[in-house]
Protein backbone atom coordinates (compact mmCIF):
# COMPACT_ATOMS: atom_id res chain seq x y z
CA UNK A 1 0.00 0.00 0.00
CA UNK A 2 1.33 3.20 -0.59
CA UNK A 3 1.84 5.80 1.61
CA UNK A 4 -0.53 8.18 0.51
CA UNK A 5 -3.22 5.68 0.30
CA UNK A 6 -2.76 5.14 4.07
CA UNK A 7 -2.78 8.39 5.03
CA UNK A 8 -6.17 8.56 2.96
CA UNK A 9 -7.39 5.52 4.86
CA UNK A 10 -7.05 7.26 8.44
CA UNK A 11 -8.48 10.34 7.21
CA UNK A 12 -12.00 8.22 6.85
CA UNK A 13 -11.61 6.30 9.73
CA UNK A 14 -10.49 9.13 12.40
CA UNK A 15 -11.31 12.57 13.31
CA UNK A 16 -9.40 13.63 10.01
CA UNK A 17 -8.55 17.05 11.56
CA UNK A 18 -5.66 19.25 9.48
CA UNK A 19 -4.90 22.02 11.64
CA UNK A 20 -2.71 25.38 9.37
CA UNK A 21 -0.66 27.81 10.45
CA UNK A 22 0.69 31.01 9.33
CA UNK A 23 4.66 29.94 10.56
CA UNK A 24 7.33 27.84 12.32
CA UNK A 25 5.50 29.25 15.79
CA UNK A 26 2.46 27.14 15.29
CA UNK A 27 4.19 24.39 13.69
CA UNK A 28 6.43 24.10 16.55
CA UNK A 29 3.70 24.63 18.88
CA UNK A 30 1.24 22.44 17.47
CA UNK A 31 3.96 19.32 17.35
CA UNK A 32 4.26 19.81 20.68
CA UNK A 33 0.83 19.18 21.91
CA UNK A 34 -0.16 16.40 19.53
CA UNK A 35 -0.19 13.81 22.63
CA UNK A 36 -2.45 15.75 24.56
CA UNK A 37 -5.08 15.34 22.04
CA UNK A 38 -7.20 12.62 21.29
CA UNK A 39 -7.18 13.24 18.06
CA UNK A 40 -4.70 13.47 14.72
CA UNK A 41 -3.48 16.52 14.42
CA UNK A 42 -1.92 16.70 11.07
CA UNK A 43 0.17 20.69 11.21
CA UNK A 44 0.69 22.55 7.90
CA UNK A 45 2.88 25.30 7.65
CA UNK A 46 2.18 27.80 5.18
CA UNK A 47 4.49 30.73 3.57
CA UNK A 48 3.22 34.20 4.27
CA UNK A 49 0.05 35.29 1.87
CA UNK A 50 -3.78 34.32 1.29
CA UNK A 51 -2.53 32.56 -1.66
CA UNK A 52 -0.71 30.11 -0.19
CA UNK A 53 -3.22 29.13 3.01
CA UNK A 54 -6.16 28.94 0.36
CA UNK A 55 -3.88 26.62 -1.36
CA UNK A 56 -3.60 24.60 1.92
CA UNK A 57 -6.88 24.62 2.29
CA UNK A 58 -8.05 23.84 -0.87
CA UNK A 59 -5.38 20.38 -0.43
CA UNK A 60 -6.82 19.49 2.97
CA UNK A 61 -9.98 19.86 1.47
CA UNK A 62 -9.00 17.60 -1.37
CA UNK A 63 -7.19 15.17 0.97
CA UNK A 64 -10.47 14.42 2.63
CA UNK A 65 -9.87 15.95 6.56
CA UNK A 66 -13.35 16.57 8.53
CA UNK A 67 -12.40 19.70 9.98
CA UNK A 68 -9.85 22.09 8.58
CA UNK A 69 -8.45 24.80 11.00
CA UNK A 70 -6.31 27.99 10.33
CA UNK A 71 -4.71 29.43 12.82
CA UNK A 72 -4.33 33.46 12.02
CA UNK A 73 -2.23 36.01 13.80
CA UNK A 74 -3.97 39.37 13.36
CA UNK A 75 -0.98 41.44 13.62
CA UNK A 76 0.36 41.11 9.82
CA UNK A 77 -3.53 41.96 8.88
CA UNK A 78 -2.97 45.57 9.56
CA UNK A 79 -2.46 46.72 6.69
CA UNK A 80 -5.14 47.36 3.73
CA UNK A 81 -4.35 45.09 1.14
CA UNK A 82 -3.50 42.41 3.36
CA UNK A 83 -6.87 43.04 5.19
CA UNK A 84 -9.08 42.74 1.71
CA UNK A 85 -7.22 39.61 1.13
CA UNK A 86 -8.17 38.39 4.46
CA UNK A 87 -12.03 39.53 4.25
CA UNK A 88 -12.30 37.69 1.19
CA UNK A 89 -10.86 34.50 2.46
CA UNK A 90 -12.85 34.79 5.76
CA UNK A 91 -16.13 35.04 3.16
CA UNK A 92 -15.00 32.18 1.02
CA UNK A 93 -13.91 29.48 3.67
CA UNK A 94 -15.09 30.45 7.31
CA UNK A 95 -17.55 28.28 8.58
CA UNK A 96 -18.47 26.66 5.57
CA UNK A 97 -18.57 23.15 4.30
CA UNK A 98 -17.00 21.81 1.58
CA UNK A 99 -17.80 18.40 -0.04
CA UNK A 100 -15.22 15.82 -0.99
CA UNK A 101 -16.53 13.64 -4.12
CA UNK A 102 -13.82 11.03 -3.66
CA UNK A 103 -14.46 10.21 0.47
CA UNK A 104 -18.00 11.02 0.46
CA UNK A 105 -17.59 13.64 3.04
CA UNK A 106 -17.70 17.37 4.19
CA UNK A 107 -14.88 19.42 4.85
CA UNK A 108 -15.79 22.37 7.65
CA UNK A 109 -13.02 25.32 7.58
CA UNK A 110 -12.92 26.81 10.82
CA UNK A 111 -10.84 30.05 11.67
CA UNK A 112 -8.93 30.32 14.59
CA UNK A 113 -7.94 34.17 15.42
CA UNK A 114 -4.86 35.43 17.75
CA UNK A 115 -4.90 38.83 18.28
CA UNK A 116 -1.95 40.00 18.11
CA UNK A 117 -0.44 36.71 17.87
CA UNK A 118 0.15 33.18 18.80
CA UNK A 119 1.63 34.22 21.59
CA UNK A 120 -1.20 35.88 23.32
CA UNK A 121 -2.16 32.39 23.75
CA UNK A 122 1.41 31.24 25.44
CA UNK A 123 0.58 34.28 27.85
CA UNK A 124 -2.47 33.19 28.48
CA UNK A 125 -0.97 29.62 30.29
CA UNK A 126 0.06 32.08 33.06
CA UNK A 127 -2.50 35.34 33.20
CA UNK A 128 -5.21 36.89 31.60
CA UNK A 129 -5.10 40.07 29.36
CA UNK A 130 -6.77 42.26 27.13
CA UNK A 131 -4.68 44.66 26.85
CA UNK A 132 -4.47 46.73 23.65
CA UNK A 133 -1.34 44.76 21.77
CA UNK A 134 -0.68 45.42 18.62
CA UNK A 135 2.25 43.10 17.90
CA UNK A 136 4.60 41.18 19.44
CA UNK A 137 7.44 43.14 19.20
CA UNK A 138 6.90 46.54 17.34
CA UNK A 139 3.60 48.47 18.15
CA UNK A 140 1.95 48.08 21.67
CA UNK A 141 3.87 45.03 21.93
CA UNK A 142 3.24 42.33 24.07
CA UNK A 143 6.83 41.23 23.99
CA UNK A 144 7.81 42.41 27.68
CA UNK A 145 4.94 41.03 29.11
CA UNK A 146 5.63 37.56 27.94
CA UNK A 147 9.12 37.92 29.12
CA UNK A 148 8.14 38.88 32.85
CA UNK A 149 7.05 34.76 32.13
CA UNK A 150 9.19 33.57 29.83
CA UNK A 151 12.53 35.27 30.11
CA UNK A 152 14.69 32.75 27.51
CA UNK A 153 11.29 32.59 25.05
CA UNK A 154 12.80 33.71 21.11
CA UNK A 155 10.65 34.04 18.37
CA UNK A 156 13.06 32.11 15.70
CA UNK A 157 13.24 28.82 14.51
CA UNK A 158 16.26 27.86 16.75
CA UNK A 159 15.14 28.09 19.68
CA UNK A 160 11.60 25.94 19.35
CA UNK A 161 14.11 23.61 18.30
CA UNK A 162 16.02 23.76 21.64
CA UNK A 163 13.37 24.17 24.45
CA UNK A 164 12.09 20.72 24.77
CA UNK A 165 8.63 21.69 23.00
CA UNK A 166 6.90 24.70 23.17
CA UNK A 167 4.18 23.41 25.31
CA UNK A 168 6.58 21.36 27.65
CA UNK A 169 8.46 24.69 27.91
CA UNK A 170 5.11 26.44 29.13
CA UNK A 171 4.15 24.06 32.03
CA UNK A 172 8.16 23.96 32.92
CA UNK A 173 8.01 28.16 33.94
CA UNK A 174 4.67 27.52 35.93
CA UNK A 175 2.16 27.68 33.18
CA UNK A 176 -1.17 25.55 32.65
CA UNK A 177 -2.96 24.82 29.35
CA UNK A 178 -6.14 24.27 31.40
CA UNK A 179 -5.92 27.75 32.37
CA UNK A 180 -5.06 28.80 28.87
CA UNK A 181 -8.30 27.24 27.46
CA UNK A 182 -10.05 29.28 30.79
CA UNK A 183 -8.02 32.61 29.63
CA UNK A 184 -9.24 32.06 26.09
CA UNK A 185 -12.83 31.66 26.09
CA UNK A 186 -12.51 35.32 28.82
CA UNK A 187 -10.71 36.61 26.08
CA UNK A 188 -13.56 36.20 23.55
CA UNK A 189 -15.95 36.78 25.67
CA UNK A 190 -14.47 40.24 26.13
CA UNK A 191 -14.33 40.42 23.04
CA UNK A 192 -17.71 39.89 21.83
CA UNK A 193 -18.27 42.40 24.60
CA UNK A 194 -16.17 45.52 23.98
CA UNK A 195 -14.72 44.49 20.20
CA UNK A 196 -11.03 45.63 21.09
CA UNK A 197 -8.46 44.06 23.09
CA UNK A 198 -5.96 41.09 23.03
CA UNK A 199 -7.56 37.89 22.53
CA UNK A 200 -7.17 34.11 21.22
CA UNK A 201 -9.76 31.40 20.13
CA UNK A 202 -7.22 28.36 20.58
CA UNK A 203 -10.09 26.93 23.23
CA UNK A 204 -12.03 26.06 19.88
CA UNK A 205 -9.27 23.94 19.07
CA UNK A 206 -8.02 22.55 21.95
CA UNK A 207 -10.80 23.22 25.03
CA UNK A 208 -12.82 20.29 24.38
CA UNK A 209 -10.31 17.76 22.84
CA UNK A 210 -7.79 18.02 25.88
CA UNK A 211 -8.98 15.14 28.09
CA UNK A 212 -8.18 17.28 31.27
CA UNK A 213 -11.02 19.85 30.03
CA UNK A 214 -14.10 19.87 31.69
CA UNK A 215 -15.78 19.71 28.39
Amino acid sequence: MKRSDRKKRSFRQGSGIAVIGEGATEQYYLLSIQGLLPINIYPKVVKDGMDYLIARVEECIAEGYDKIYCLIDMDNKSGQKEKTAYSNFLHQYSGKQFKNRQTGGCSEVIVIENHPCLEIWFYYYFRLTTGLYSSYENVNPLKPELLKFLPEYEKRTEFFKKCGGLHQYLISKGGSIETAIRNSELSIAHKTASNNGAFSEMCRLIGDKHPKSNR
